[in-house]
């Protein structure tokens, strides 16, 4: 359970640290700040103020002297990196009739560290109603104010701290000269192989062992070896693995749904669905729309065709190729799961 003082904890943490990488990026003069610092304080203040505040951006690009607004509160807030004298100033320059007629309080948030004092112009400051001692923020007077949350609050700030600190400062990073950033969305991605196509030859000569081929057999083979390796290389690893299962536990002499014919091979849809524990329809979607699967599915009307039942088929129908394909596989002692799934045709 967690309480009231890890919650706290976490929090200054969390806070500490995005602090702490502010620090860094205005040492080297990189004041800008991702948008999404925006959005982040929003809900942050919107929790520990409770009220609404919106982005005020998201409705007028650039809103001059204000990033969010708070009707319910009457508070507008400028949310910066860092806040000097000059910064201060010139928000409050900017600050307009409409925005005072909407707002009482104004606030400089600063999401790097304030001064120890500032020389604020008065004439703005009581233009606009600003004390210097209580409208200018940093990230430790808001972890001050979590302080005095009551638990379901401190709660819901613990989750949009932790939520949202990480994304934000992913976004704050420094990218090194000539380097990737620390953080990078790319190492999320799977790789996709490097399709191992075969020459067609080997299997070529085991299908002339029941006859020559001519040549526009022999390159439609080729075509197709080539062709199916491209588009396995394509699907998820994941998605490949399945598709060399549904060969390994197929119905020996095909369904009666779904004979075993024209180089079809077929697997009952109820027994797939039983068998395997995973997202098996994401898995046929996306077997079906590279145009290896078919599922064909029971109705009334035909019901004395068989139960439902899913085919596959790695090239043309009838071809020599989808013909031989698992024959080839089994004689020559080869494996459904290397060439499928690692997508390895080098036998072939």
């Amino acid at each position: 359970m967690l309480t009231r003082g890890l919650l706290i904890g976490e929090i200054l943490d969390e806070l500490s640290s995005l602090s702490e990488r502010i620090k860094l990026r205005t040492s080297l003069n990189l004041n800008d700040l991702p948008l999404f610092a925006e959005d982040f304080c929003k809900e942050l203040l919107s929790t520990l103020l409770q009220g609404k505040f919106i982005n005020l951006n998201a409705e007028r690009s650039n809103s001059p002297g204000l990033d969010l607004g708070c009707i319910k509160n009457k508070i507008g807030i400028q949310v910066s990196a860092t806040c000097t004298t000059e910064k201060i100033n010139n928000t409050l320059d900017k600050i307009t009739d409409d925005h005072r007629k909407l707002y009482e309080r104004f606030i400089i948030l600063t999401l790097g560290k304030k001064q120890t004092s500032y020389t604020i112009n008065k004439k703005l400051a009581k233009k606009n109603n600003f004390n210097e001692k209580g409208d200018i923020w940093d990230l430790k007077d808001i972890a001050k104010m979590a302080v005095d949350l009551e638990l379901n609050e401190l709660k819901e700030l613990h989750s949009q701290v932790r939520n949202q600190t990480t994304r934000l400062l992913i976004d704050l990073e420094i990218r090194p000269e000539d380097e990737e950033f620390p953080t990078n969305n790319y190492k999320n991605w799977e790789s996709m192989p490097e399709p191992k196509h075969g020459t067609g030859e080997q299997f070529i000569a085991y299908t002339e062992l029941n006859g020559p081929l001519d040549d526009k057999e022999k390159d439609s083979i080729c075509a197709e070896l080539n062709d199916a390796a491209n588009r396995l290389a394509r699907l998820p690893r994941v998605t490949r693995e399945f598709f060399a299962m549904l060969f390994e536990r197929r119905e020996p002499d095909g369904t009666k749904r779904i004979k075993q014919y024209r180089g079809y091979e077929s697997i009952l849809f109820d027994s797939l669905q039983r068998q395997y524990s995973g997202d098996f329809k994401g898995e046929l979607d996306l077997l079906s729309e590279a145009g290896f699967v078919s599922v064909e599915h029971q109705t009334r009307e035909d019901y004395e065709d068989g139960p439902s039942a899913v085919g596959f088929i790695l090239g043309k129908k009838d071809s020599p190729f989808s013909l031989g394909f698992v024959d080839y596989i089994e004689k020559n002692s080869l494996s459904f799961r290397k060439v499928l799934g690692e997508v390895n045709f080098s036998d072939f």
